[in-house]
């Protein structure tokens, strides 16, 4: 596998088949006035995806004392569609719950979809949990869902946004002031939803996982390299890579939009 040390500015994410899945708290703290401000944060982020079967599918959960499954995955083949109904979401008040709303994306959401592809939840909260969130999130990830967390103002722990993403954190976790300033991490939010869909396999180094891609299925080996290798105590795969053997593909076929081809190994 590769390491992608520098992820390139990516436009394929659009078509990039994913179950994208936002959890929204819909608790007093947040208020009517705030919540809206999310919807359009909302239909801002998800105004970058192509929505179809064969691309992305978005589903909403919102919480506060119990979830509320306000868009199920699959339910929308067009963008207009989807902002429409994101628009119609009514706020809920209540208590912060936020541990019971992963359990049910994943149980309500995520388990209920027929695709097997990318999963990636988009956790937005404005205070501490009041109940359990870290076995949800060892859940999801067991699960193979990618975790963002994102904390608005003072009441948020860091140590939990922490327990809720993936690691590391640099990544996965975001911290603003307040509702106002959500814009300002939009369009990051938008690229690193772009990184996760369409490069999402995982490199484990250490205690943290880092962004790469199958270089056995990337490049096409199977089907360009006629002799494979058996690697003794192992179930590894190996292939026989002469330099009679040509490797190049472009990275369109990657969902880059990049022409460039990469280079012969």
């Amino acid at each position: 596998m590769l390491h992608n040390k520098s992820a390139p500015k990516i436009c394929g994410c659009r078509t990039a088949p994913t179950d994208l899945v936002f959890i929204l708290d819909g608790s007093y703290s947040v208020g009517p006035e705030n919540f809206e401000i999310v919807k359009r944060w909302l239909v801002n982020i998800t105004s970058n995806f192509d929505i179809g079967p064969k691309f992305t599918q978005v589903g909403v959960v919102q919480y506060s004392d119990y979830p509320v499954l306000e868009i199920p995955l699959g339910t929308h083949d067009t963008n207009e569609n989807l902002v429409r109904e994101m628009e119609s979401i009514q706020y809920l008040g209540g208590n912060t719950r936020t541990g019971r709303a992963i359990q049910f994306a994943i149980d309500h959401l995520f388990a209920k979809s027929p695709r097997f592809l990318t999963k990636i939840a988009v956790v937005l909260t404005d205070g501490k949990s009041q109940d359990e969130v870290k076995h949800a999130a060892a859940e999801a990830r067991k699960n193979k869902i990618t975790l963002f967390a994102i904390g608005v103002g003072s009441e948020t722990e860091e140590d939990e946004l922490r327990a809720i993403a993936n690691k590391p954190s640099l990544t996965y976790v975001f911290y603003v002031e307040d509702y106002m300033a959500i814009s300002r991490i939009r369009e990051v939010i938008k690229q690193k939803l772009c990184e996760e869909s369409v490069c999402p396999t995982r490199i484990p180094v250490a205690s943290r996982d880092e962004k790469g891609f199958d270089i056995l299925l990337g490049l096409g080996v199977k089907r360009k390299v006629k002799k494979r290798i058996q690697i003794p105590s192992t179930n590894a795969k190996a292939y026989e890579v002469t330099t009679s053997v040509d490797l190049s593909e472009l990275t369109r076929y990657s969902s880059l939009d990049d022409q460039t081809v990469l280079n012969k190994m």
